[in-house]
């Protein structure tokens, strides 16, 4: 017997109850791109673009200070930073294909305007150059991995 089989206990759903969520996740993904394009015909993709910035923005400032104080040891601390860019850009490719819409129209139309997954790019990098430990500690930590490997 597998001594992990206790460890984790995935609550039994009924073919109905699995049709039902899939459902509700559909219907939501449906609302949610419906309600973008909508935004962006009413000339509201603007508006629409800087408030996803804005969340973008406090969201990966929070991510990137939960790394500030984390293990002293670099590989350790190299795979919270792998993590939390592979969380991050798991939620870029979310939001861009939920707003694709006003990603290929918006964006497309102004040229200062970035993609969403560049602004992504843009805002990652820019709030780990802020924390100025985090940044130390990942370049440190990726000097350290090519050191070992040579």
């Amino acid at each position: 017997m597998n001594s992990y089989s206790g460890l984790l206990k995935l609550p039994s759903i009924s073919g109905f109850q699995l049709d039902h969520v899939l459902c509700c996740v559909l219907f939501t993904s449906c609302f949610f791109l419906q309600a973008v394009e909508d935004l962006c015909l009413h000339k509201m993709a603007g508006n629409l673009y800087q408030r996803l910035q804005q969340e973008c923005e406090v969201h990966i400032a929070a991510e990137l200070r939960l790394l500030v104080g984390q293990s002293p040891d670099v590989v350790v601390f190299l795979s919270h930073v792998a993590s939390c860019w592979q969380g991050h850009c798991d939620q870029m490719l979310l939001i861009r294909s939920i707003a694709l819409y006003l990603d290929r129209t918006y964006v497309i139309q102004n040229s200062g305007v970035r993609s969403l997954w560049d602004m992504g790019l843009q805002l990652f990098r820019r709030h780990l150059s802020a924390c100025l430990e985090v940044e130390l500690k990942t370049v440190s930590g990726l000097l350290h991995l090519i050191e070992q490997e040579r």
